[in-house]
């Protein structure tokens, strides 16, 4: 799914996430940005004493040669920085002649691998991480009776020199009734629509213009 300045993503209310993820079990522990390195030759070379790469892409994301890199870190066992519970972090690094700066992290963006709920039941929670267009997709889904599923994108902005927040797919189901609210936020056009369903039925829809505030890549959850 491409993204751009007349498309739609979606946005779930921040409070009703936060607590979402806090009913899941989502750990508090996070690793200190200064814990990272700020420059590395390699992808394993961003992960703190403890921590491991779990995930890897090779993509542009500031339209500048040469290729960046996007790491999805995880807690290794007996790892310092964590909560015992799996945690994650994800890593931007631009390339640069000879290795990789540090760009951007997000020490609270990737849910831990056991806050999946029993939706996940004994398995680890996924993390689906995606670059499309210079567009760095990341989705995840968790919860029990009550499931919220979420896609966050993020690009890089250069006038403001980092990553920012374009735009946050949300969906929360109630498993038990199937109705579903979703609210569909673009950053960039501040065109939000709120959509609730009855599975396949469509109940209601709004749009509307909103304020948003720049959501640097650090502050996300």
């Amino acid at each position: 799914m491409s993204y751009s300045r007349t498309g739609r993503s979606i946005v779930v209310n921040a409070r009703a996430l936060k607590s979402a993820k806090s009913a899941n079990g989502a750990s508090a522990a996070t690793v200190p940005v200064t814990a990272i390195p700020s420059t590395s030759a390699t992808a394993a070379g961003f992960a703190p004493p403890g921590w491991r790469v779990e995930k890897r892409i090779t993509a542009n994301l500031d339209g500048v040669p040469p290729a960046d890199l996007v790491v999805g870190l995880t807690q290794a066992s007996g790892g310092i920085y964590a909560g015992g519970d799996g945690s994650r972090a994800l890593v931007l690094a631009l390339g640069r002649t000879g290795g990789f700066r540090r760009a951007g992290v997000a020490p609270r963006l990737l849910g831990c691998s056991v806050c999946g709920g029993t939706f996940w039941g004994t398995r680890p929670m996924p993390v689906t991480l995606r670059v499309a267009g210079r567009v760095l997709t990341v989705r995840q889904q968790f919860g029990s009776n009550v499931v919220t599923a979420t896609t966050h994108r993020i690009a890089w902005n250069a006038a403001a020199g980092g990553f920012r927040l374009i735009g946050l797919d949300s969906s929360v189901t109630d498993r038990r009734t199937d109705l579903t609210t979703a609210t569909s936020t673009n950053h960039l056009t501040r065109r939000q629509t709120t959509v609730r369903r009855r599975g396949s039925t469509v109940l209601s829809s709004r749009t509307r213009t909103v304020a948003v505030q720049p959501r640097r890549l650090a502050g996300l959850t």
